[in-house]
């Protein structure tokens, strides 16, 4: 019996590094089905990139002039988004029967999300 043709194609190993990578192309190209152009302001998920170690380097998230366009386009409030990023990025908050994916590349993320929280709940000083 012959092969098909998908049997000789092996499927590398779900890592944390590969799960951050897709996380990054998918944001980015969302954002683009959004009309989002490449970014040229700051580091950010939408800055065009021609290699790996370019798209390794950016950012898992937008920087705040494309996350003010991509709220524009979807109307969303931003402490409710990076609540639902940060659970994402927390294993425990995974459903007991779904195994959590591997979240190690994660952590810089979820540690960035934790401190932008804590500022934003900060009552205003006036």
């Amino acid at each position: 019996a012959k092969k098909s043709e998908l049997e000789k194609f092996s499927m590398p190993p779900v890592t944390s590094v590969l799960l951050l990578r897709a996380c990054k192309v998918m944001t980015h190209e969302l954002c683009h089905m959004f009309g989002i152009k490449h970014c040229i302001y700051f580091s950010c998920c939408i800055n065009g990139s021609n290699s790996r170690d370019e798209s390794d380097r950016r950012p898992v998230d937008l920087c705040p002039i494309c996350l003010r366009k991509l709220q524009e386009a979807v109307d969303f409030r931003l402490a409710v988004r990076f609540r639902a990023m940060l659970r994402y990025c927390t294993k425990e908050a995974w459903d007991s029967g779904v195994p959590a994916p591997p979240l190690e590349a994660f952590e810089p993320f979820k540690t960035w999300l934790q401190k932008v929280l804590v500022f934003m709940e900060e009552p205003l000083v006036e």
